[in-house]
């Protein structure tokens, strides 16, 4: 597992990098803060701040944890959309291989090639990095390097969602929000509403606040359910408790996230 959305494109002494990643690990820093804002604004010091940045990393990581922001899928949960830009993906990841085998690459043919291989890499790994479109490029072995790192988080995506029935992102974030509770709290994991739809617990104010800040349209009181009534050994719950555990010892070495935190 990357540690918090770090990109490795591999050493290149003295030279500037081929793409500019910080904007993306920037970006997931904010998602993440947002989040535990959300959280501590429901548990209060029930939670550090430490735990809670911990906690919104696991709620929300396009890196195969939760899944892409696939936007507007309606009624859809991902998995389709999933499949589909990983075919869009693989496919100019094959052209554009062509294109680094071929001494002849630069030739306007295949300048005008390259600029449909960046605006299909654009268009299908936006759900990965929101700000992927702002990143300049540096070359043709970076393209690939991006376009086979998409395809890597694609497929662990799709093999995750294979695992859920029903709303990938939705059912993955109320059982890590329950993870997150047992981890830290003695509060109760109950999803109930009252006559208005509105929650009637900390836990369900917390999932349905975390499913606004992610744009998920979901149920909270439905995955709550599903999440609470989970066997304590599912599998999903004991790969969440121990990515959990890799994330606060994170939170507590990387003075860059430590940084966001003292915010909360």
């Amino acid at each position: 597992m990357l540690e918090y959305g770090v990109h490795d494109f591999g050493e290149e002494p003295e030279q500037e990098p081929r793409f500019a990643c910080a904007g993306l690990e920037v970006e997931l820093l904010h998602w993440w803060q947002k989040l535990a804002a959300t959280l501590k604004e429901h548990l209060g010091d029930s939670i550090s701040n430490d735990q809670a940045f911990a906690a919104a990393m696991l709620m929300y990581s396009p890196y195969g944890t939760t899944g892409p922001r696939w936007p507007n899928i309606n009624k859809g949960y991902g998995i389709g959309r999933g499949k589909f830009a990983h075919e869009m993906l693989n496919e100019v990841r094959s052209v554009l291989e062509e294109i680094l085998a071929d001494e002849e690459a630069g030739s306007r043919a295949k300048d005008e090639v390259r600029d449909q291989v960046r605006s299909r890499l654009f268009e299908h790994a936006r759900p990965i990095w929101p700000q992927i479109k702002g990143m300049r490029y540096k070359g043709d072995q970076a393209l690939l390097d991006m376009l086979s790192l998409a395809c890597h988080y694609l497929e662990a995506d799709i093999d995750k969602q294979k695992l859920e029935s029903g709303n990938f992102r939705a059912i993955r974030i109320a059982l890590s929000l329950r993870v997150v509770f047992e981890s830290y709290t003695y509060l109760p994991v109950t999803a109930g509403d009252d006559f208005k739809q509105n929650p009637t617990s900390v836990f369900g104010f917390c999932l349905k606040g975390i499913y606004e800040t992610c744009e998920i349209n979901a149920g909270f009181r439905h995955y709550g359910e599903k999440a609470k009534d989970a066997n304590p050994n599912h599998v999903s719950l004991v790969e969440i408790r121990k990515i959990l555990s890799e994330y606060n010892g994170i939170v507590r070495s990387n003075p860059e996230i430590q940084s966001f935190t003292v915010t909360l």
